[in-house]
């Protein structure tokens, strides 16, 4: 879920947030991870093509390389 940028959310919403799917999974036998990007600044120093290459590289596929070729 993408807390950034919205009146009335904070950083602590989206710990609740991850904290409770996580633990929803793990009660379920599944695993659970977070991961929390701040892309704020990121892109602004970035070669574009340079970083979807590299992400592609390393594995990201799917949803998640669409997911940064839309920012």
């Amino acid at each position: 879920m993408h807390f950034g940028f919205q009146e009335h959310y904070s950083i602590d919403h989206a710990l609740i947030s991850m904290t409770e799917t996580i633990r929803r999974s793990l009660d379920n036998k599944k695993n659970g991870c977070a991961v929390f990007i701040d892309l704020q600044k990121a892109f602004d120093t970035v070669n574009h093509k340079v970083l979807l290459s590299k992400l592609e590289h390393y594995g990201s596929r799917g949803c998640a390389l669409q997911w940064f070729q839309s920012i």
